[in-house]
């Protein structure tokens, strides 16, 4: 009798230790994506200027395929990320108007330098200034270069994360997919 009221006690107890463990997993998964952008959801919507002053909403570019890219003057795979995705814009533009490229700077570089960046390696896309790294939060962004690709419809359809030369073939028809 002893022995049968042990062996209850340690399989309650252990299923009260799975049930916690259980509990506190699926709870530490949740926590952690809370509020942040994933794949097959609606992309956070966001308003910034650019290094000129203009503001941009993602709302505004509803009905169009959006790529949206983290990046940093520091940092040095963003350069040829960035020179990639010009070619893919050059590429883009003229077979398709309902494409639109979004760059986000993470730090408070001085827009004058961005300026002169973008200027001196002939890049000519909308870079905004994301000082206070707020949007990288909703999207959860862990480093850069960080990219996402929303559909029309607002969507995030592809996370990519680190180098990606986005003139590809390959990263090309992941785009072609969604246009």
């Amino acid at each position: 009798m002893n022995l049968q009221r042990r062996s209850k006690g340690i399989i309650l107890l252990s299923l009260f230790i799975i049930g916690l463990l259980t509990t506190f997993v699926l709870t530490k998964d949740f926590d952690i994506n809370k509020g942040k952008a994933a794949v097959g959801f609606n992309a956070p919507l966001f308003e910034l200027r650019d290094i000129e002053g203009r503001a941009w909403r993602l709302a505004d570019l509803t009905g169009n395929v959006v790529l949206l890219n983290f990046w940093a003057m520091r940092c040095q795979l963003c350069d040829g990320v960035n020179r990639s995705i010009q070619r893919l814009i050059d590429a883009k533009r003229e077979n398709n108007e309902e494409f639109v490229f979004i760059s986000i700077l993470l730090n408070g570089d001085d827009p004058y330098i961005v300026a002169e960046y973008m200027k001196a390696s002939g890049l000519n896309f909308p870079v905004l200034i994301d000082c206070k790294r707020e949007i990288a939060g909703k999207y959860g962004v862990t480093g850069v270069p960080e990219a996402f690709i929303i559909n029309r419809e607002g969507i995030i359809k592809k996370r990519v994360t680190g180098l990606i030369e986005w003139d590809s073939p390959g990263a090309m028809a992941i785009i072609e997919k969604f246009l």
